[in-house]
C-alpha cells in the first residue's frame, strides 16, 4: 500500500507540474489487486501538486 502511495504522490507532482492537473481537479488510481478488486486513488478536494 506505501508502494502504491508513493507512486500516486510521483505520478500526481508530474502531471501536476505538466499543467494537467490544475489545482484540485483530476485523481489518479492505481489498481492494488484484481480478485478481489482494490483501487487506491488520489484524494479529492487537495492540490496534486503538493501530495
Amino acid at each position: 500500500m506505501e508502494e502504491a502511495g508513493a507512486v500516486l504522490a510521483a505520478e500526481s507532482a508530474r502531471f501536476a507540474s505538466s499543467g494537467w492537473m490544475r489545482g484540485t481537479s483530476g485523481n489518479l488510481p492505481v489498481v492494488l489487486s484484481r480478485d478481489p478488486l482494490r483501487p487506491a486513488v488520489t484524494a479529492s478536494g487537495h492540490d496534486k501538486a503538493w501530495t
